[in-house]
């Protein structure tokens, strides 16, 4: 593969990571009633998606039964989810996503209707979508213009990765400091110990405003969060500190 295909390849990667999403963050935004900012790094891509449909692009382009592709597809990206799932628990001690109250899932990592949502899209986008925004981007592109998108690309997603990375080691022990102390004032309002009830109170709310707007969305883009030393989920934690600001309030 030439520099210039491989720099190609980075913008395709970067459009469809785009695409991806704008399609996770509407469709959790429709589901849950509320604006969702989805994905792990910071910018308006996640990149999962962009690599699946490289791979789509590079193993299937030029196939032309519907069905060989929608099958290849569905399983090489239940592949790249299942193992990206994996190796994120692995890296930073959490688990980001879990489908095991799902029909038909495989350790919670990934559920037939994923299966089938990556082999109609990855058919659309291999058989009609992607000769179309091939056409009309990169074909249209000069050698220079090309290589100076790749660049840019490079840089970008480097730099979110590194400050995202670099800032999940506080995020781990903020969440783990959070939800003990929740636990602590959930027991002392249940026991009434009023000397140290408030004081307990002020000391979470102090910590949950330390969470950076990184760290707030993560909680916010990741439900099903879990880090491997804390009891909740995240939009659990969330539940438990609304529930604990409207018993004060009462």
């Amino acid at each position: 593969m030439s520099l210039k295909e491989i720099a190609v390849y980075l913008i395709w990667f970067m459009i469809y990571s785009f695409i991806g999403w704008i399609y996770e963050s509407l469709l959790r935004s429709y589901t849950h009633k509320r604006w969702y900012n989805s994905g792990f790094l910071n910018g308006p891509y996640i990149p999962i998606y962009g690599s699946g449909a490289i791979l789509d692009i590079f193993f299937l382009s030029g196939l032309n039964d519907p069905f060989v592709i929608f099958l290849t597809a569905a399983i090489i990206n239940s592949i790249l989810e299942y193992l990206t799932s994996y190796y994120m628990e692995k890296l930073f001690h959490a688990r980001w996503w879990d489908y095991s109250d799902k029909p038909l899932n495989i350790n919670g990592r990934i559920y037939y209707l994923g299966f089938l949502a990556f082999g109609l899209f990855a058919t659309v986008v291999v058989m009609y979508f992607h000769p179309w925004l091939r056409s009309h981007t990169t074909d249209l592109m000069s050698d220079q213009l090309i290589y100076l998108c790749a660049i840019m690309i490079i840089i970008i997603i480097s730099t979110d990765t590194y400050i995202t990375v670099i800032n999940m080691r506080d995020f781990e022990k903020k969440v783990v400091m959070l939800s003990t102390m929740v636990n602590e004032t959930k027991e002392k309002l249940t026991s009434r110990v009023e000397n140290s009830i408030n004081d307990s109170i002020d000391r979470v709310f102090e910590l949950q405003e330390k969470l950076n707007a990184q760290e707030k969305r993560l909680l916010n883009a990741f439900p099903s969060l879990k880090f491997r030393n804390v009891q909740y989920k995240a939009e659990e934690l969330i539940r438990q500190l609304r529930q604990l600001r409207s018993s004060i309030r009462k």
